[in-house]
């Protein structure tokens, strides 16, 4: 039992640190998107996301898939903007 929650804890732990060092390079990669030339692309996004939300007037289920359309949007605008 002893080994069971030592190789659970070893496997958060490493779970955790590897979450870390991937919000590490996501939000550096971010940074260093949003002061190029993706700018124009985010903004764009954002309020192309703004307007399908002012228009909508469906159910739940389908201002979640707009929604989520709208986040792959930005998305592929962070990718391949800059």
């Amino acid at each position: 039992m002893k080994r069971l929650w030592r190789a659970l804890g070893v496997a958060t732990f490493m779970t955790l640190r590897g979450l870390f060092t991937l919000a590490r390079a996501t939000a550096q990669v971010d940074r260093a998107f949003v002061s190029g030339l993706g700018e124009p692309f985010l903004v764009a996004g954002r309020a192309f996301a703004q307007a399908i939300a002012r228009a909508h007037r469906g159910n739940a289920q389908d201002m979640m898939l707009l929604y989520l359309a709208g986040l792959a949007l930005l998305l592929v605008g962070r990718l391949f903007g800059s």
